[in-house]
């Protein structure tokens, strides 16, 4: 497992521990209890079949699935799961909430200096962004 992560992405991690916000940030969540990734990765993948069948919970699960790798210090999966929410909140209409949380993605993306992921999250915001706003 990587342990060498630029400072500002350890920064990012940090200021998220200490100041949880955004859409779904829930206190029973940020506790990271053992195994919280394990079961971060598997709503994660829940989330990615129900976007692909047009599941309105899709959203909720990689919500969780964030929230979970952001308490288990996760940062890149955080912010992948965040791209996930992001798409399935723009698919059910919910463009403020999507922007949101490809907002929260492109940030613990540059912050790790995960060019792929910043550009995946950039591109899928360009996407769902009204023309001309």
């Amino acid at each position: 497992m990587r342990t060498d992560f630029p400072p500002a992405c350890l920064d990012a991690v940090a200021r998220r521990r200490r100041a949880p916000t955004g859409h779904g940030a829930d206190a029973r969540l940020l506790r990271a209890p053992r195994g919280s990734g394990l079961l971060a990765t598997r709503l994660l993948a829940h989330a990615e079949v129900r976007l692909a069948r047009n599941d309105t919970t899709a959203a909720r699960s990689a919500d969780r699935a964030a929230a979970l790798f952001g308490a288990a210090r996760m940062p890149l999966y955080e912010a992948s799961a965040r791209i996930t929410a992001g798409t399935a909140l723009a698919a059910n209409g919910r463009v403020g909430e999507a922007l949101r949380q490809l907002d929260q993605a492109a940030e613990h993306s540059a912050a790790c200096g995960a060019t792929a992921l910043l550009g995946l999250a950039d591109s899928e915001r360009n996407r769902i962004t009204p023309q001309g706003r």
